[in-house]
């Protein structure tokens, strides 16, 4: 199942989150890879919840990077594998 993260130090967990990072959860995450590219699919993307992710994106980010991001149309080819990626 799931692994006791009490028994995990902070640098497990660091290590971790690094590889998750660069597999698939960097720039181009759960929002940017797959909530974005679905909503535009089913045509609930407007230019106003596009502000409203690039807000929260500035503040996340910083606000050059946010206003840098491009938003994709594409799916994911394969959700599962897509899924595994970006889970690991």
């Amino acid at each position: 199942m799931g692994e006791d993260r009490i028994e995990q130090g902070p640098d497990d967990e660091r290590d971790k989150l690094g590889a998750a990072l660069q597999t698939g959860g960097g720039a181009f995450g759960p929002v940017r890879g797959f909530i974005i590219p679905t909503m535009k699919s089913i045509g609930l993307f407007s230019d106003r919840l596009e502000g409203h992710f690039r807000d929260m994106f500035a503040h996340t980010f910083g606000e050059e990077r946010a206003n840098a991001m491009t938003f994709g149309d594409a799916l994911p080819d394969d959700l599962d594998v897509w899924l595994e990626q970006t889970s690991a």
